[in-house]
């Protein structure tokens, strides 16, 4: 189930939108539920009338699954009741039967225009949170309908607004990677103007991905169809597709379905198999997905195409919320690609050696090699494992990306002695060049004066009453340590209000989960744990935990086992004792 809703102008054409409504040439069937030209045109010219920029909300709602007549008005009525509309405010509502591209998918779907303008006071209706809360409608929908979970961006917020019977549903929605849609909507309508099948287009690029062996028959394959594939003009690091007229179809990651980092890892590495980086293209869109990643076996004896591997210092691909750094300053990951050999010492044989000599060196060479491929499997091993540990923290901030950030992450920035001395640094200069302009006979240093007071309201510093700044050093300082104080005061407060609110302290709370999760499997190459916590991080670290007791129950059973054992055996003193009473009997029974 998916709504989406965009405004629509006031100078837009009545006469067209209800056109488009009620008599589209598009659509196999057509049936009006509510609604005119009349009250299309009152709401566009109410909306003009006290100038507003848009006059109506057109909502589409669409699914999957087929629905009934009856199902398609009570979403209808949802809508209403979310958004608080009233019957007077509905401009038209229709349901339309259109052959989609999908063809599993319900040919039918309804259109929804509500008025944005009051006509009595010109007030604009507000739609505030209206992503999550369109999905929080179809969330609900669809667990009441029993159909199939869509997989929505705003999933996380969803599950704080809904009640308990339905949080279990929709949490597990919560976990892997986000949906990304592969053509923006902007991108659609342009096509769609030039004539183009835009879900052609992306059957086809998808379809040559999947057939393809490598990422260089791919890119054949694409510029066989008279497109190209090349860097973008925005982000020159990410690859784009561009049709025969150079109009911008989307990027490649996006268009064939996969991460940009296991496209790096194609680019780079022209010899990967697609089908041994990366699992068949499936439909990402609802719970039914496998976001898992597929471990395939490298033999470490085949000879590498990629670069000799390169040791660089792991930055994170996003910017945390908080200033606690994922990994120690020192952590290390090494690059994607294949890992090239491994240069050790090596003997070379000489016409001048006798055949022990040349057996000795065979030896030497052989006991080299194998140490080289024991060492190419380790550094394989661990290249994937921080792989896997950057996506398996990849995929719990996604789950956070509504929260804000961190005010004032760093420290320094809520300490008032390091704001007074960025005060200081900005105006002492300043402040000494007019003193010292000021020195000289027959010079008023207002130039220099206009800039220090500048410095000041850039700093908004406000002089107080009875200072004498220029003068009096103490004055002076005292007046940057009180304007450092008031600045401390300000960002601690809105820190203090930022890790207050619950959401934060839930994110912080579960980020220290992560935090011991990724530092165990780390310290125990724990691979398992890895591929459990990447699909649902809180199951992971349960798993931890039991692991942890029953580490610790194997200890003190075995140190109880020891404790008894030492208990059963006589202790050496007791020996003695019993050796010197039998002596002693044996020398009485003699005499």
């Amino acid at each position: 189930m998916i709504i989406e809703s965009n405004p629509m102008v006031a100078t837009s054409s009545a006469k067209e939108i209800f056109a488009y409504i009620s008599e589209n040439s598009k659509n196999e069937r057509i049936e009006l539920l509510e609604g005119s030209l009349w009250t299309i045109e009152n709401a566009l010219v109410d909306a003009q009338q006290f100038n507003r920029k848009h006059g109506i909300r057109h909502f589409q709602i669409s699914s999957k699954e087929t629905l009934s007549d009856e199902q398609f008005r009570d979403m209808i009525r949802r809508v209403k009741e979310e958004f608080d509309i009233q019957d007077k405010d509905v401009v038209f509502s229709a349901i339309h039967t259109f052959l989609r591209s999908d063809k599993d998918a319900d040919k039918r779907h309804a259109h929804l225009g509500v008025r944005m303008v009051n006509a009595e006071n010109g007030r604009v209706k507000r739609f505030d949170n209206i992503y999550q809360r369109q999905e929080k409608i179809s969330r609900i929908a669809e667990i009441d309908y029993g159909f199939a979970s869509v997989k929505g961006k705003h999933n996380k917020a969803v599950w704080h607004c809904v009640d308990d019977k339905y949080k279990e549903d929709i949490a597990k929605l919560c976990e892997g990677n986000l949906p990304h849609a592969a053509m923006s909507k902007g991108t659609i309508r342009k096509l769609t103007k030039l004539g183009k099948n835009t879900c052609q287009m992306k059957q086809d690029i998808k379809a040559i991905f999947q057939n393809s062996k490598n990422f260089k028959e791919f890119k054949g394959a694409i510029e066989g169809k008279g497109w190209k594939v090349t860097n973008g003009t925005q982000k020159p690091a990410m690859l784009i597709i561009v049709d025969e007229n150079g109009v911008f179809l989307g990027s490649v990651n996006r268009l064939i379905g996969i991460q940009k980092k296991e496209l790096d890892v194609l680019v780079s590495s022209p010899d990967v198999f697609i089908n041994n980086l990366i699992e068949r293209y499936t439909n990402r869109d609802t719970i039914a997905v496998n976001n898992s990643p597929r471990i395939t076996p490298v033999d470490p004896i085949d000879k590498p195409s990629g670069p000799f591997i390169e040791e660089v210092t792991l930055v994170p691909p996003f910017r945390s919320k908080t200033s606690i750094d994922y990994f120690p300053k020192d952590s290390q990951v090494y690059m994607s690609g294949p890992v090239g050999p491994i240069s050790s010492e090596r003997v070379q044989v000489t016409a001048n050696m006798t055949k022990w000599q040349r057996q000795a060196v065979y030896d030497f060479n052989k006991r080299e090699a194998k140490k080289d491929k024991q060492l190419r499997e380790v550094l394989i091993n661990q290249k994937k494992l921080n792989e896997l540990l950057n996506s398996l923290w990849d995929n719990f901030e996604k789950n956070y990306d509504y929260l804000p950030k961190e005010p004032w992450s760093n420290p320094k920035d809520r300490d008032a002695y390091y704001i007074e001395q960025i005060l200081h640094k900005g105006l002492d200069g300043l402040r000494d060049a007019y003193l010292k302009k000021k020195a000289k006979w027959f010079s008023s240093g207002k130039k220099e004066l206009n800039a220090f007071n500048d410095k000041l309201n850039d700093f908004k510093i406000k002089q107080i009453d009875g200072l004498n700044i220029f003068k009096k050093q103490n004055d002076y300082d005292f007046l940057l340590k009180d304007k450092a104080s008031n600045i401390q005061n300000f960002r601690e407060r809105k820190h203090r209000e930022w890790a207050n609110s619950l959401d934060i302290k839930n994110y912080l709370k579960q980020k220290e989960k992560v935090t011991k999760l990724v530092g165990y499997i780390k310290d125990n190459k724990d691979i398992e744990l890895l591929l459990k916590s990447y699909q649902n991080p809180y199951a992971g670290y349960q798993l931890m935990l039991l692991k942890e007791q029953k580490k610790k129950d194997n200890i003190n059973k075995n140190n109880e086992t020891n404790t008894s054992l030492n208990m059963d055996k006589p202790s050496e003193s007791n020996n003695n004792l019993n050796t010197d009473k039998n002596k002693n009997k044996t020398f009485d029974r003699s005499f």
